[in-house]
């Protein structure tokens, strides 16, 4: 970490990347430490044999979580919000678009907000509305769009997640920002199926576009399958000039991708 604060310091946009990315990675896992310390004492106290099964089955998983980080976190020494904030500025300059889609797509905890494949794939992750938020506010939707443009596929994820139309929206996927928009979600989900095949949306997705498709008429329908069409096509010519990876692992930290 040394080494990279260094070379963050100096406004190296991987170097950048890779420590805010796992720092802040570190600082919510002590964070989830302390909570589980606290939840123990109440699981522990608790009348209720309900809710204390809840409190150990949520610590359990917590626990899990946090022992894949315990190793890589030792010794780490926390950073203000302030000067998180202060390098990523100085560097996204120089970042590439990869690099700010990743602090688009990830959640403090290190992880990758990823497409959700069923209910049952899904877990409560921790969000911290406050860190680098000015930084999202300015670079989230920029770095969808030029995602898009560049044909990678996180972002297209992102934008499925973005515009999806349903309730559950924000909650479900902890995107930061919820632009429910039909009419966009049917257009990147048509997609997503064509380049990735039919399982690509999972269950939740693929339950709200077929709710939508038979709700539009004809000519709007027709429109913007020609749409996902023409943009598919662009996307597999421009993936092979400059490819861009999806990655395979859902455990994989965010910050170890920074290299793409």
């Amino acid at each position: 970490m040394d080494d990279l604060l260094t070379r963050a310091e100096a406004g190296e946009p991987e170097a950048t990347c890779r420590l805010l990315l796992d720092l802040g990675a570190c600082m919510e896992n002590e964070n989830t430490r302390q909570r589980r310390e606290m939840l123990t004492q109440r699981a522990a106290s608790t009348q209720s044999d309900f809710q204390r099964e809840r409190m150990i089955d949520f610590l359990a998983v917590s626990q899990e979580a946090s022992d894949r980080w315990n190793t890589f976190c030792a010794g780490t020494k926390p950073m203000t919000f302030a000067d998180m904030e202060r390098l990523l500025f100085q560097a996204a300059p120089r970042m590439s678009n990869r690099q700010r889609l990743l602090f688009t797509m990830s959640l403090e905890d290190g992880s990758l907000i990823r497409l959700p494949r069923s209910m049952q794939d899904y877990q409560p992750r921790p969000t911290n509305d406050g860190i680098i938020s000015q930084f999202h506010a300015d670079n989230d939707l920029e770095a969808l769009e030029q995602g898009i443009a560049e044909a990678d596929p996180l972002a297209l994820e992102g934008k499925i997640l973005l515009h999806i139309p349903t309730g559950i929206g924000k909650k479900m996927f902890d995107l930061r920002e919820a632009l429910p928009d039909p009419y966009k979600f049917t257009g990147y989900a048509l997609m997503m199926q064509q380049l990735y095949g039919p399982d690509a949306l999972g269950e939740i997705a693929t339950k709200a576009l077929d709710s939508i498709l038979p709700a539009l008429d004809p000519t709007t329908r027709e429109s913007l399958q020609q749409q996902a069409d023409t943009e598919v096509a662009r996307w597999r010519e421009t993936s092979i000039a400059n490819p861009k990876s999806m990655p395979d692992n859902r455990e994989q930290r965010s910050g170890s991708l920074c290299a793409d």
